[in-house]
């Protein structure tokens, strides 16, 4: 049996999100970890994995985690999904193509 690995569940977020927010009120703002512009509290915001789950990154450790406007968050994980799948594409792809060049048919 495989180890399971941490999930980030909504005891995790509220925690991540609490100390964030305070560091957020404390300074006035912090610079976005994707675009840079300044985070306010007022803003729609999100806490970030620098180095992202999908890639190992720690789920729960906060020297993992900056803050982004939810916007650059939600973009940079559409990217990074949208990159995942068009490599699995390509790959399937290539075999239809080399099939085709050897006179195997048979794809859906």
């Amino acid at each position: 049996m495989t180890p399971r690995s941490p999930r980030y569940t909504g005891r995790v977020v509220k925690k991540a999100r609490d100390y964030w927010g305070r560091r957020l009120r404390a300074s006035g703002g912090l610079p976005c970890y994707r675009c840079h512009q300044v985070v306010l509290i007022s803003q729609r915001w999100t806490v970030e994995h620098i180095v992202e789950r999908a890639l190992g990154g720690s789920v729960d450790d906060p020297a993992n985690q900056w803050v982004s406007h939810a916007s650059c968050n939600y973009r940079a994980g559409g990217q990074l999904g949208a990159a995942r799948t068009n490599a699995k594409r390509r790959s399937v792809v290539e075999r239809r193509e080399s099939d085709t060049e050897r006179r195997i048919w048979g794809w859906p």
